[in-house]
């Protein structure tokens, strides 16, 4: 603190000898300032509260959203493995079926579709379903047969749907995934001990061009 010793000269010339205060001067915090830093902290702890418990939410919502997906291909998949049954069924005194076709199918009957086996028993239906197409094509006279056209227009539409599950599937399993490595998302994400969650593959099976066609 500088202390002003101007003083007025004779000549009428104002001059400037500064005197530096070395006193000890405490510091003091009004009681508005202290206000006003407690608020900001509350306001600042309070965004970051905000902050974590809506991005859990999303996390949470997100995880049932991908299940949901997941269970529509599940039920899908089993209503695909119905139609291949009743076509197998629909058919069978009227062709002539290998052997480890037929064996397939009967295990794919009495086989449990889970979460677990999801994609096992979607791999064997893909095989199996082209082989019966394969068989298919060696009688063209049963695509004018009523119940087999209605079958085969099921399989279709089946399989439309299955595609669109598969795509809704891993639209909502990207966007889940991403988030885990955005700041600040990725916070909250490890304090949840999340990971990243498998995008739905298509088996080499699936990768081949069937066709429909009898």
């Amino acid at each position: 603190m500088l202390v002003d010793t101007r003083e007025q000269s004779s000549d009428g010339i104002s001059g400037f000898n500064p005197n530096v205060q070395n006193g000890v001067i405490n510091a003091k915090a009004t009681s508005g300032d202290k206000f006003g830093f407690v608020l900001l902290c509350i306001i600042t702890l309070g965004i970051f509260a905000i902050f974590l418990i809506t991005k859990k939410n999303y996390f949470n919502r997100t995880q049932i959203k991908i299940n949901e997906r997941a269970s529509g291909i599940q039920v899908q998949l089993a209503q695909r493995r119905d139609t291949l049954i009743k076509l197998v069924d629909a058919t069978k005194s009227s062709m002539d079926f290998e052997k480890g076709l037929l064996t397939d199918i009967t295990k794919l009957r009495s086989q449990k579709i889970t979460p677990e086996n999801l994609t096992e028993v979607n791999n064997k239906i893909e095989d199996s379903f082209g082989r019966l197409l394969a068989t298919f094509e060696q009688y063209p006279k049963l695509s004018s047969t009523e119940t087999i056209k209605q079958l085969m227009n099921s399989a279709e539409y089946l399989e439309e749907e299955l595609a669109a599950s598969r795509r809704l599937y891993n639209a909502v399993v990207s966007e889940f995934n991403q988030e885990l490595f955005q700041f600040p998302g990725r916070i909250p994400a490890a304090s949840l001990k999340l990971h990243t969650l498998p995008m739905f593959n298509a088996s080499s099976e699936q990768q081949k061009d069937v066709s429909l066609k009898m």
